[in-house]
């Protein structure tokens, strides 16, 4: 055997692994992405699935209100956590969790057995309007996100 073919062979080897370790990285990426893609619909469907909040303090329903509220908690904390894809989030149901957002930002009544108006407790939830803010600049274009 020649003084070079243990040497290209070992260098045919470090070849082969570094190219199994670049495939691996983009083969993991991609899966990150369809794994970030794959809360969408659970969340849609969820937020889809709340009745809209009518603001008058005699007309205001506690549960649908407090349902709305835990809503956009969930999505905040996916999209603060980057386990959602952000553009897709705006995109698909954005318009929707600014209604909520914005119905319950309107309702000054206290419910019973709650501390508070929801118009308090929304505006207490920092993650919530950063979250709200961010759709509002993706969809009106005033800031790109990051997705």
């Amino acid at each position: 055997m020649p003084g070079w073919f243990p040497p290209l062979v070992s260098g045919l080897g470090v070849l082969v692994a570094a190219c199994a370790l670049l495939i691996s990285i983009r083969t993991s990426g991609r899966q990150r992405e369809a794994d970030r893609r794959s809360f969408i619909f659970p969340l849609w469907e969820h937020i889809n699935n709340i009745s809209h909040i009518n603001p008058a303090p005699d007309k205001i329903v506690a549960e649908d209100a407090r349902k709305a509220l835990n809503a956009m908690k969930l999505v905040a904390l996916c999209w603060e956590g980057d386990i959602v894809n952000r553009k897709m989030i705006a995109l698909s149901f954005g318009r929707t969790y600014m209604q909520l957002y914005d119905e319950l930002a309107a309702a000054n009544g206290v419910s019973p057995g709650y501390p508070s108006s929801w118009k308090e407790m929304v505006s207490n939830e920092a993650s919530v309007r950063r979250v709200y803010k961010a759709i509002d600049n993706e969809l009106t274009g005033s800031s790109p996100l990051e997705s």
